[in-house]
């Protein structure tokens, strides 16, 4: 019956509504994309962080850092330090005065 009008009483309000064959477009559920589903460009001076990385690195894309925290101990407040693909199994502390 495509095509069909329906009505429906809900709570006293009736509600028209057309029959169709084809699914309702479905709404993403609010929240955070999938992971790898979204890229972006990383501001020019963020810092990288790589499992492979080096501590003693610079901290840029071909020189990444290995720790989360030695990438918080030498980012100025609001930088944005990249997460490369990998495991990071570390313990990392925030001080104040970085945001």
């Amino acid at each position: 019956m495509l095509g069909a009008l329906i009505a429906v009483i809900v709570g006293g309000v009736v509600v028209v509504g057309q029959l169709s064959s084809r699914p309702a477009a479905v709404t993403p559920p609010a929240g955070a994309a999938p992971l790898g589903s979204i890229s972006y460009p990383a501001p020019k001076d963020a810092l990288f962080v790589s499992p492979n990385g080096s501590d003693q690195a610079s901290g840029t894309k071909a020189a990444p850092l290995r720790s989360v925290q030695q990438a918080i101990t030498v980012a100025r407040s609001g930088q944005t330090i990249v997460l490369r693909a990998g495991s990071y199994h570390q313990r990392v502390t925030v001080t104040k005065d970085k945001t």
